[in-house]
């Protein structure tokens, strides 16, 4: 793990919006829209239906005990308004009950409008007045064509290229005594004793652009109103009769006759499974849009997948059926798709048969030789595929045991068993408190002979395992020093994160949860790595830990403490000794693009040297190290140190430069060179720089030899070599 520089981090806040939920709603109308009343005739006194609404979510569910406001609204009288509940079926119904004037006029309009939430409907009601000589209503109707036609057309349908061509759309016009009369209804009742049935088709309302109510036109400003012929889902025959206001007028019963559509469906079934080369018969059935059988339709058949076809019907017999034997040779599926080749747009009917297979075989495909800290679950799942010869099983049981175990070592499994889907079958594996390896076995059966598969899981200690310490920028083993930059390799308990996870602004003694100190001293961490039960922690080695010097170095004990997922008490590892020297130097390096490992070095226009932009002979070069020591009075070098600042000559506050004590030698292609300067790199955190500057008539090349010495009074101590490209 190499480090160069350590980024101020910034801090996010993510803030979460709930916003308020109400039930979307419409109201709609059902019935009592255009009716024409004459309530006071002596002859044929009539009373007004009902007014029904029904009010629905958005998902066309019915709302109940929602309020409906009914506002009635008539010319020369105050509106009346009366609020009423929806019932079970989300149904509100209203009696509208006239106000009548003796003024002259033998037609008094009113309009009826139910609201709910924010949605209202408004229905148009007109009551009639009688002559009083007579008894009688003054009322024309001028029919379009009249007659009223036969009218024929195809399920579905309204009068157009699908129907006959006498079917085309009924016009009636409305006048009273006073002139043409607005929001009469106009309907089509229908007695068929097939079902079927022809209507209006329901149109925008012509007064205000709401709905009319089903099945229903209303007239317009000048008493006019246009029915367009549609033709109900059953096929046959029957009688429709023109009804004019609800009931106030109608004319003779008419014929009418209900045709099969054009194919809309076509559904293809069969057994849903089937052993190989057994035959199995599918029947393939086409439908118009409302399932009335089609015969004659010519049909094409395609097989997807290890499987023959054979006694294809060519076309639909009765009930618009035809069949044909499936006869599937491998597994784990065959598929059968229907399409109509002279109806393009209708979409395939598609039936897929599960074949009976056998299995050859079970591999692991994930979580063998996996390991975790005692008490935790593993992190991948213990999954086999089962096949016959290359192809997957699916729907086959798999059995998990535990089958053995070393050191009493236990772990919990999810489920005794589970299904293959894709040929996979699945469970997941919790280790216990007991460390040691545990063999789980995955059974599989077909017929008399069983296929088995073993998972090796081992529960490691309940506590990280430190296995390394390197230099973090050699990756030399046990070479820290104080002040500089170290990192930890550790298996076993990880903490709750997963992933890299690095320190804000600068490095901090915590992160996620893991602590590090030597001698007791707790130490600024640059980041955390976790997952698969491995940890890598990068620190920087305290500046108070005691260095030695002695051969063989003393040792100073190092503790690592990781909070675990789904906990917040810290699990301490053993101590760890670790040498620490009084200088440990380490170039930081990179992978160049030519594949090889060069020094990160800094041009003199601050660009990064490599491959493709060596340094030049006679420049003058900053390189990067770690492990230089501490550095000169009277600015000795802390622990975290990431911003040092000093006074200059006129006492003010600017970024200090902190020398080393030790002696520094840069070498490169085996000869030293001339170092300006070897200081604590300002804004960050164990790194030093070092100056230095490339002879004039040193070697070119792009992998000169390139290495850094610190002595310790009389001896040398030597850091990682690396590669320097010269031109």
């Amino acid at each position: 793990m190499q480090k160069l520089a350590f980024f101020a981090g910034s801090f996010l806040t993510a803030l979460f919006f709930i916003p308020a939920s109400s039930q979307a709603q419409t109201i709609s109308i059902v019935s009592g829209n255009g009716q024409l009343v004459c309530q006071l005739c002596p002859l044929n006194p009539q009373r007004y239906a009902p007014l029904v609404v029904q009010v629905v979510d958005a998902n066309n569910n019915p709302l109940v005990n929602v309020p409906v406001t009914w506002t009635v609204t008539q010319p020369g009288f105050r509106p009346a308004t009366q609020t009423l509940d929806t019932g079970a079926t989300g149904l509100s119904s209203y009696t509208f009950e006239p106000q009548l004037e003796f003024n002259g006029l033998y037609f008094f309009p009113a309009q009826v409008s139910a609201t709910a939430g924010t949605n209202t409907v408004t229905f148009y009601e007109t009551t009639a007045l009688p002559y009083l000589d007579s008894g009688a209503t003054a009322v024309s109707y001028q029919l379009t064509p009249s007659p009223p036609q036969s009218l024929s057309g195809a399920v579905g349908q309204t009068c157009g290229p699908s129907s006959d061509a006498s079917c085309k759309p009924i016009t009636l016009s409305v006048v009273g005594a006073n002139g043409p009369i607005q929001g009469v209804s106009v309907t089509l009742v229908s007695t068929s004793s097939t079902k079927s049935t022809v209507s209006c088709e329901t149109g925008v309302n012509v007064i205000d652009g709401n709905g009319e109510g089903p099945g229903t036109v209303i007239t317009d400003s000048t008493g006019t109103a246009t029915c367009i012929p549609l033709f109900g889902g059953a096929i046959g025959s029957g009688n429709y009769t023109i009804v004019i206001g609800g009931g106030f007028a109608s004319y003779s019963p008419t014929p009418f006759k209900v045709t099969p559509g054009s194919p809309a469906i076509v559904s293809v079934k069969g057994s849903a499974t089937a052993n190989p080369n057994v035959g199995v018969t599918i029947t393939a059935q086409v439908t118009d849009a409302s399932m009335n059988p089609l015969s004659g339709i010519a049909l094409k058949w395609t097989v997807s997948g290890p499987g023959t076809l054979a006694s294809a019907g060519a076309t639909t017999g009765a009930n618009g059926v035809a069949t044909a034997v499936l006869t599937a040779t491998g597994g784990p599926s065959v598929q059968v798709s229907v399409t109509l080749p002279n109806y393009s747009n209708v979409p395939a009917g598609i039936y897929t048969l599960a074949v009976n297979t056998v299995i050859t075989g079970i591999t692991a495909t994930s979580g063998n030789n996996q390991s975790t800290a005692a008490g935790t679950a593993f992190s991948e799942p213990l999954s086999v595929l089962l096949t016959d010869g290359s192809a997957p099983v699916n729907g086959s049981t798999v059995d998990f045991a535990v089958t053995g175990s070393t050191g009493n070592a236990t772990v919990t499994l999810s489920q005794p068993s589970a299904v293959t889907a894709l040929g996979v079958a699945s469970i997941t594996a919790t280790a216990g408190t007991t460390p040691g390896t545990v063999t789980v076995t995955a059974t599989a059966t077909s017929g008399n002979k069983s296929f088995t598969e073993n998972f090796t899981l081992t529960v490691s200690p309940p506590y990280a395992v430190i296995t390394q310490v390197v230099n973090s920028a050699g990756f030399q083993n046990q070479f820290l020093s104080p002040c500089s930059l170290a990192t930890i390799y550790a298996t076993g308990l990880t903490p709750a994160v997963q992933g890299v996870v690095a320190s804000y602004f600068e490095p901090t003694t915590q992160v996620a949860g893991v602590t590090v100190s030597f001698s007791g001293i707790l130490a600024p961490i640059l980041d955390v790595a976790a997952g698969n039960g491995q940890v890598s922690v990068s620190v920087q080695v305290p500046c108070e830990v005691p260095a030695s010097s002695a051969t063989p170095p003393a040792a100073v004990p190092m503790v690592l403490s990781i909070t675990p997922a789904g906990s917040t008490v810290p699990i301490a590892s053993p101590a760890y000794q670790v040498t620490v020297l009084p200088y440990s130097p380490g170039i930081f390096g990179f992978v160049d693009g030519d594949g090889n490992t060069r020094a990160v070095l800094v041009r003199p226009d601050g660009s990064f040297a490599g491959y493709s932009n060596p340094v030049a002979r006679g420049e003058v070069i900053r390189m990067f190290v770690t492990g230089l020591g501490q550095t000169m009075a009277p600015n000795p070098l802390v622990t975290d140190e990431f911003n040092p600042f000093t006074l200059n000559s006129d006492n003010v506050w600017v970024p200090a430069m902190l020398q080393v004590i030790a002696p520094v030698v840069v070498g490169i292609n085996n000869n030293g060179v001339t170092v300006t300067s070897a200081h604590y790199a300002y804004g960050m955190v164990g790194v030093y720089e070092v100056d230095f500057i490339v002879p004039t008539d040193t070697q070119t090349g792009y992998k000169a030899p390139f290495a850094i010495i610190v002595y310790n009074g009389t001896q040398a101590v030597y850091g990682n070599g690396s590669l320097i490209a010269i031109q």
